[in-house]
């Protein structure tokens, strides 16, 4: 290439050489395309858009000449393939996001229990009242029989709230996770053996 300037140029004997086409066949492509830099007797200097544009012309996929304006159209269309990509993505993500949320509900729901069902799982003699009684007394839940933060932060429970639409009112309900009943059956046995 020829830096006759600080424009990147190439002559038509070198294309020649570089495409192995004869240099009519390139100076026919080049005035076809550029017929105002052609002057007879002197040496045509391409620059880098005209030489992509021989190049396309004689349907090369020369991997010897990468021009800038080549690799720049090869960054552009891969950035259009990765954004159309991410487009693609975002919108599975749309769709798929509701359905995940639902099913981590699902699985969640299926791993918590109320304290009806925790009284019959660790069957201690107590219903649901006393339960919930015993744990007030033991501090692990409050008067409204909502654990503590260190309890649910510990994993044991879990509040979920409901509308109450009588009284236009959010309810929390108290759940126990599978730890937690394990953690409420180690309370009752220190409890039952200080009260034995």
């Amino acid at each position: 290439m020829n830096e006759l300037s600080k424009e990147k140029t190439m002559t038509i004997k070198e294309l020649s050489e570089i495409f192995n086409y004869d240099e009519s066949t390139i100076r026919k492509i080049g005035k076809e395309l550029f017929p105002d830099i052609f002057q007879n007797g002197k040496t045509t200097y391409l620059n880098e858009m005209q030489v992509t544009a021989i190049k396309f012309k004689l349907g090369k996929n020369s991997e010897l000449v990468k021009t800038d304006i080549e690799m720049s159209l090869r960054i552009i269309e891969a950035a259009k393939y990765f954004e159309n990509k991410y487009n693609d993505l975002k919108k599975e993500n749309e769709v798929l996001k509701p359905k995940a949320i639902v099913y981590d509900d699902f699985i969640e729901i299926n791993d918590l229990h109320n304290m009806s069902n925790v009284a019959k799982i660790i069957d201690c003699g107590m219903g649901r009242n006393r339960l919930f009684k015993f744990l007030r007394n033991s501090k692990v839940l409050k008067s409204d029989n909502t654990p503590y933060q260190s309890q649910i932060d510990a994993g044991y429970f879990k509040v979920k709230f409901s509308v109450n639409t009588d009284i236009e009112k959010n309810i929390a309900v108290t759940y126990v996770t599978p730890k937690g009943i394990e953690y409420i059956k180690k309370l009752l046995k220190s409890y039952l053996l200080i009260v034995k």
